[in-house]
């Protein structure tokens, strides 16, 4: 089972967060849930990572992917078992995407490779929100903060 993140960039309190993602996933895990997908443009994305990261050294087959927009993007290495560069271009019916939209693009992506998504989106304005939209339109299985709330 698939398995990505989506949450705003800010993130106010993040021990909560963390505190949240240490009880949803080993629930997901012990499901089947083995391949993670996440971005690296924010506090959520960064907290997810760390979180599956503490996952990793009890359950050692699961797999964190990340999936970057811009190859130029840093990131830290060891957080990581895998970076892949989506093929933004296949997401836009007319062959490109639009400077700025490269995000959105690959937040794309890694919804169409997921079943569960889990979102951190607290504020529903801007590209988290217009992701999380994506994820309900693709019928996808939705963990909302601060519940195990499915949408």
């Amino acid at each position: 089972m698939n398995v990505t993140f989506c949450g705003n960039r800010h993130i106010n309190e993040p021990d909560k967060i963390i505190k949240w993602l240490n009880d949803v996933l080993p629930v997901l895990i012990d499901s089947g849930a083995n391949k993670f997908y996440l971005g690296n443009y924010g506090d959520f994305d960064y907290l997810a990572a760390l979180a599956l990261k503490f996952q990793k050294r009890v359950h050692k087959n699961i797999n964190s992917i990340l999936v970057l927009a811009y190859p130029e993007k840093k990131f830290e290495l060891s957080l990581y078992d895998q970076v892949v560069y989506p093929p933004i271009d296949d997401f836009e019916e007319t062959g490109s995407v639009q400077p700025g939209q490269e995000i959105i693009k690959c937040n794309h992506f890694m919804i169409t490779k997921s079943d569960i998504v889990i979102s951190g989106v607290i504020r529903n304005v801007g590209k988290p929100a217009q992701t999380l939209a994506y994820a309900q339109k693709q019928n996808k299985v939705i963990l909302q903060y601060p519940f195990y709330t499915i949408m």
